[in-house]
């Protein structure tokens, strides 16, 4: 439970300073070498960290992403 209160604590600091205009890191690369190093360090097992994702809200991030490229690429705002 500490190693991963360590890693959730550290995951979140690596999002919240990633705004810093001298690191050369972004939000979602913090955020998959957290979930990485849970999987990695034993706070859940690879088939349990599998059954944690919703995939309906993973299917919802990327229809939104697909519809926001295609109305940038069509040039509104």
């Amino acid at each position: 439970m500490v190693i991963a209160a360590a890693i959730f604590s550290v995951t979140l600091m690596g999002a919240a300073l990633a705004r810093l205009p001298f690191l050369k890191l972004v939000r979602p690369s913090a955020m998959f070498v957290g979930a990485v190093a849970m999987v990695q360090l034993g706070g859940d097992s690879f088939p349990e960290a599998i059954n944690l994702v919703d995939w309906g809200t993973i299917a919802l991030l990327l229809g939104m992403m697909v519809l926001t490229g295609v109305l940038q690429e069509d040039g509104q705002p």
